[in-house]
């Protein structure tokens, strides 16, 4: 670097990742800003510059870098700092100084004890929190929760149909040769890499366990739609669902399909309805899936979050974004960072994500397209949130106010009702009979739900329930 390249680099300004100092007087102040880019995208600062981008320079002596040195030495880790000194023009006495780092590979860092991070322009001291987070996230780099070995799962344990589909699903996109067709359970899991050593890995647990222990507390995922514009409404319907990631996303798009609005149309030139949602249900879908696939596993607690207000939808997962990606990377083209590569990885044999960073670009053109706003992208209380609008208030007359609508129930539940007309009604065990693969817990709630928009009523005794069609 020259003194040209400098006066460029000062004609852009101070910014996120460019400081001046005015002299190696301010050295302390200047070594709390390597820290913060080292802990962010990394940066430069540039001694010998005023905050208004006037050049002084200064003259630079053995004592002078003696003491770079030893300031620099107080960052741990250890990290590489590139420092030149650039002489003002043909002034060979007094010059800039230039220290530029990368984005550390190590970070948090600390500078004298204390971990720094940048906020635009300026640099701040690291809440204790984001702190440690970030040392679960370095410790994550090299020890991944999702390639830690299971705790007390065996192949019996896993939904081997669930196992299966993943592999038939892969095959029909071309993300699987058709030879694994014919692979065995325990072969499949470790060509997925989620058995190592004769052993389940975390990631195996986390896509295909039957049930979830108190070890996997981070398989859940808490549903609500509150009545109003916050939490502090009533519930309309609150649920908590435990099981595989699979079926969190299917539980989730019929929590969506119960509670957002469908308006429907009709073309002036033919007899065919058309219907809306007023939020594009692929969108949500994606940001559920990018919710559960790139959460930060490594905490047990919280669950996976949907919130659907009268004026918005949030969703929340645990773990800030990766490092090297801000918020505003996610409106432009990005490289993909996942967190869980394994994990990840499934998804995308499935179908359920693209390798190339384009899942937030997919949510925001979705929006575009019904002509609502773009979503919107938060860090907060250690996680990450993507809220959806609606463009208008869908307030508490919706449909989840149990009214009757057969659009509102799922293909199973409306099999029930059958069931229930034809045979002067259903019990839970006939009900299971009907649908052997999914969990007991599953059907239970779609009983319940169907009892609270009143399509059908309970009546027996605690041990012999018989759920019939309402009267009208």
């Amino acid at each position: 670097m020259d003194f040209s390249n400098i006066k460029k680099l000062i004609a852009q300004g101070e910014s996120a990742t460019l400081e001046f100092k005015k002299s190696t007087a301010q050295l302390h102040s200047a070594l709390e800003t390597i820290c913060g880019f080292l802990n962010a995208e990394g940066g430069t600062v540039l001694i010998g510059v005023t905050d208004k981008g006037k050049v002084l320079g200064q003259e630079i002596s053995d004592t002078t870098q003696r003491d770079i040195a030893h300031e620099i030495f107080k960052i741990e880790p250890q990290a590489l700092i590139n420092i030149q000194y650039i002489s003002i023009g043909e002034d060979t006495v007094r010059k800039v100084i230039s220290l530029r780092v990368s984005s550390g590979q190590y970070a948090p860092y600390t500078y004298d004890g204390r971990p720094y991070q940048r906020s635009q322009s300026t640099t701040l001291r690291m809440s204790q929190h984001r702190y440690e987070q970030m040392l679960i996230e370095r410790d994550h780099l090299k020890h991944p929760w999702e390639k830690s070995f299971s705790h007390g799962y065996e192949i019996t344990d896993l939904d081997q149909k669930e196992i299966y589909q993943t592999v038939e699903q892969a095959v029909r996109f071309n993300r699987l040769s058709s030879s694994a067709r014919h692979d065995n359970i325990r072969d499949i899991l470790i060509n997925f890499e989620l058995m190592k050593e004769d052993k389940l890995l975390n990631a195996a647990v986390v896509l295909f366990a039957k049930k979830t222990t108190g070890f996997y507390l981070q398989c859940g995922l808490r549903l609500a739609r509150f009545r109003g514009k916050d939490m502090l409404g009533d519930f309309i319907d609150n649920q908590q669902i435990e099981g595989h990631a699979f079926f969190l996303v299917e539980e989730a798009e019929a929590f969506f399909k119960r509670h957002i609005p469908i308006s429907s149309t009709f073309h002036s030139d033919k007899f065919e309805r058309i219907d809306t949602s007023a939020l594009p249900l692929l969108a949500l879908r994606e940001a559920l899936i990018n919710a559960v696939c790139h959460r930060d596993y490594g905490y047990d607690t919280p669950s996976v979050s949907v919130a659907i207000f009268d004026d918005r939808v949030e969703i929340w997962n645990p773990g800030f974004l990766p490092k090297g990606l801000v918020l505003d990377d996610l409106k432009l083209p990005h490289i993909s960072k996942p967190r869980n590569k394994i994990i990840a990885d499934i998804f995308y044999k499935r179908n359920f994500i693209e390798k190339w960073g384009t899942g937030t670009l997919k949510m925001i053109n979705l929006c575009k397209e019904q002509g609502i706003e773009c979503p919107e992208f938060n860090e907060y209380m250690g996680g990450f949130s993507i809220v959806f609008r609606f463009k208008e208030s869908i307030g508490p007359s919706h449909k989840q106010e149990n009214q009757k609508s057969l659009d509102s129930i799922s293909q199973r539940q409306k099999l029930a009702l059958q069931f229930s007309l034809e045979n002067e009604g259903i019990t839970i065990h006939q009900y299971q009979n009907l649908f052997p693969e999914v969990p007991r817990r599953t059907l239970q709630r779609e009983l319940q739900d169907l009892l609270k928009q009143e399509f059908i009523e309970r009546t027996g005794s605690t041990h012999k329930l018989v759920y019939k069609i309402r009267k009208k």
